[in-house]
């Protein structure tokens, strides 16, 4: 288990809140296309006493909403990469075909 730091934790949350998470985000089904291999994204989120939980397929035409949570995915991912816990995991296995 790789646990984030309380620096770490704050710039989660200030781009969290750059974005406007917790509003009305632009998510519309009607735009996600099939592609190989499939991707999603599931988010759940606790913020200042309120849970908001949201998903998303991919998108032809990404809405703004989704590569801005694309981005904050790469940065959080990034902080991920840096943690010992996670560069002591052993190697994957197995591929898509």
């Amino acid at each position: 288990k790789a646990a984030l730091t309380e620096s770490e934790m704050k710039q989660i949350y200030n781009e969290m809140i750059n974005i406007n998470i917790m509003g009305d985000l632009d998510l519309e089904d009607s735009k996600e296309c099939e592609t190989e291999p499939p991707s999603y994204s599931a988010w759940d989120i606790q913020m200042n006493g309120k849970t908001k939980s949201f998903n998303y397929s991919t998108f032809c035409e990404y809405p703004n909403d989704v590569l801005e949570l694309l981005k904050l995915e790469e940065f959080i991912h990034n902080i991920i990469l840096d943690k010992n816990e996670y560069k002591e995991l052993p190697e994957a296995n197995g591929f898509y075909e």
